[in-house]
């Protein structure tokens, strides 16, 4: 990509912004995620810390993202970078912005790249395995139930004076952190029901028919990728990551909260249902009943510049 002028202005609609909800929501999801695989974490208060950490380290790099792929291609470019850099029917033949990319480059740009979906897959799908798990196969109720009885039996009663770091109890003869010793406990308490034969074999197969199911449903729905993300994003992970916590949080600390944060709270709410809920049907029809205009390659661009590409030339054509 060389000499080229710049890039044609995108003709930005209020639904051409809205449709980024879907896409998004699934991005960030992950970073609420988060604290639900650190049940055992010795101090929970740092879970919002990691949240605000991951968000703005993925807003970060979205951003360089978008200015990088934006400066290449302008509205030319599709909804994932990958697409759009190589013809993914015949990645010998040009791509549909009418260049060639260098073979070594695109094949590194995927590797990377499904390192990051392995990375994030196994990241993201362990809350769903846990529920589905104490739902269907009736694990992680009795022990945690008790354990939660337990610390509140024990929180019930007077503590006796610590010492002056603050973190042992004159009561602990062993002279190990209490907290570390609930820590250890719980976790404890846990594995003990991944345990027997009858058990290993009902929740691997429990998990194995999960991502069957998934694997599925990404292979059947590939042609439309980008929009089973918007649709996965807009709704299944809009409602767990984003409303459901936050409705959660309101409903324990609703006392505690000020009218501000209250406020803002149920605006987000408001305002990501509808806009999840708009998205969702978007994407579903795009999804399950597809309508693809004829001739139109870069539906993001002004009509004179949907059909051609604009100014990306190969590198290997003669100067």
């Amino acid at each position: 990509m060389r000499g080229h002028p710049s890039a044609p202005p995108p003709d930005i609609t209020l639904h051409q912004v809205l449709t980024t909800f879907g896409n998004l929501s699934l991005a960030y999801g992950a970073s609420v995620v988060v604290p639900d695989l650190q049940r055992q974490h010795s101090e929970p208060t740092r879970m919002p810390r990691i949240i605000l950490v991951s968000m703005g380290a993925g807003s970060v790099f979205f951003v360089i993202v978008a200015v990088v792929g934006y400066i290449a291609g302008g509205c030319q470019l599709s909804g994932n970078l990958l697409f759009s850099i190589v013809n993914t029917s015949d990645p010998t033949a040009a791509s549909a912005l009418g260049f060639v990319p260098n073979r070594g480059a695109v094949v590194m740009a995927y590797l990377f790249m499904q390192t990051h979906i392995v990375v994030a897959f196994s990241t993201i799908i362990q809350p769903p395995f846990y529920m589905a798990e104490r739902f269907l196969l009736g694990m992680h109720k009795t022990s945690t139930m008790d354990f939660i009885h337990e610390s509140q039996k024990l929180s019930s009663i007077a503590p006796v004076t610590p010492d002056l770091e603050g973190n042992y109890s004159t009561s602990d003869t062993s002279g190990v952190p209490l907290t570390e010793h609930k820590r250890k406990q719980k976790e404890e308490l846990e594995m003990s029901e991944y345990t027997g034969k009858g058990t290993v074999l009902r929740y691997v197969t429990l998990r194995l028919s999960i991502i069957a199911v998934l694997v599925a449903a990404s292979i059947g729905l590939r042609e439309r990728f980008l929009d089973l993300v918007d649709f996965t994003g807009a709704s299944a992970v809009t409602v767990c990551c984003l409303a459901l916590p936050i409705v959660f949080y309101l409903k324990v600390f609703w006392n505690e909260l000020p009218m501000y944060e209250r406020v803002v709270a149920c605006l987000l709410i408001l305002v990501c249902s509808i806009v999840g809920c708009y998205v969702m049907i978007y994407a579903g029809q795009n999804l399950f009943y597809p309508h693809t205009e004829e001739g139109i390659t870069f539906p993001y661009c002004p009509v004179e510049y949907q059909v051609e590409p604009y100014f990306v030339r190969s590198a290997t054509t003669s100067r």
